[in-house]
């Protein structure tokens, strides 16, 4: 049987036809060159987006996603400071990776990373969701951002992107959600 993840929970808000195909028949699904090259895109912004969070653990286990939950909770287990990238969370059922989780003095602070240039409605939907299942899973975050491209940084090529994201407190959206 299929996870719900937050993607599926996403999909079945904007279609629920689409959801009932991906995990009914999902040999029906057609490739999307176009979906493929943002996801890429995505990949590599995330990427870039850990060297502005330096320090931190990368929470990989792609295919092993239980692994990937366990990892995050015996990190998140003791009280010390912590940066972790794709943390795994499961709440309710549904699974779901936070882009980049910091626990800062105490506070759990959550940076989703959007690779557009401006903020846009249903990130606010899919960060809520991203809420829901962490504080289902036992970790209530103190602050909620939205990590975007900032459309005017101009990228020198010394390896610095110091300035490559703007970052919105969405917090208060995302609890009124």
């Amino acid at each position: 049987m299929s996870r719900l993840s937050k993607s599926r929970i996403l999909t079945g808000t904007q279609c629920p036809k689409k959801l009932y195909l991906q995990v009914n028949q999902p040999e029906l699904a057609t490739e999307d060159p176009d979906a493929e090259f943002r996801m890429e895109q995505g990949h590599v912004l995330g990427e870039v987006a850990r060297t502005l969070f330096p320090g931190g653990t990368l929470i990989e286990h792609d295919n092993q996603l239980d692994d990937a939950i366990r990892e995050t909770t015996a990190l998140l287990d003791g009280e010390e400071d912590v940066t972790l990238y794709e943390a795994t969370f499961q709440g309710d059922g549904v699974l779901n990776r936070a882009d980049i989780l910091k626990r800062q003095n105490g506070k759990l602070i959550v940076h989703e990373v959007k690779s557009a240039g401006k903020e846009k409605n249903y990130y606010l939907a899919d960060c809520a969701v991203q809420y829901w299942v962490m504080v289902q899973a036992g970790y209530q975050p103190d602050q909620f951002y939205l990590s975007h491209v900032n459309s005017d940084f101009v990228y020198q090529g010394d390896d610095n992107y110091d300035g490559l994201l703007v970052h919105v407190d969405i917090t208060e959206r995302v609890l009124a959600i």
